[in-house]
């Protein structure tokens, strides 16, 4: 079976590339593929940046019972007291408060926030009981950010 010699010619002209149609078809499936993708990114991101604000300030916890445990005074309550730095890549601003006259202090450490949009600025802390016990908190406004175990504010 003979064919036309401008046959291959042809089928070479169909197989050459992609039209402009499938172009824009593929430019629009990644553009909505990525306007789902980023705010989810955006939002595990700012998960993230508060459990890890809430784990710097966390060894400051052994040293301040240690400080209760020895009945230091108000002005030994300071970060650096607690081996702390003031500020870390997670927080903008470490707090260290006194203990109160029953054992509690409401908070006792605390981490100003610098993240996202929705975490920047937002205070992570640990609370003390009178009984010795540590408690999480946050103002996160979202339960999503808040790291397991940490109540809000």
């Amino acid at each position: 079976m003979d064919r036309p010699k401008d046959w291959h010619a042809r089928a070479r002209a169909r197989c050459d590339g992609f039209n402009l149609i499938e172009l824009m078809i593929v430019i629009a499936v990644i553009g909505i593929l990525s306007s789902i993708a980023l705010p989810l990114y955006r939002d595990y991101m700012g998960r993230t940046q508060v459990t890890a604000a809430l784990a710097e300030i966390r060894p400051g916890i052994s040293a301040y019972d240690q400080l209760v445990n020895e009945g230091r005074v108000d002005t030994d309550y300071t970060a650096t007291h607690l081996g702390l730095p003031s500020a870390t890549a997670h927080c903008s601003q470490i707090d260290v408060f006194t203990i109160q006259t029953d054992g509690s202090a409401q908070p006792a450490i605390s981490c100003t926030i610098q993240g996202t949009p929705k975490v920047n600025g937002k205070i992570v802390r640990y609370d003390r009981s009178a009984d010795g016990k540590w408690q999480c908190r946050s103002n996160t406004e979202e339960n999503f950010y808040r790291p397991q175990g940490c109540f809000g504010l």
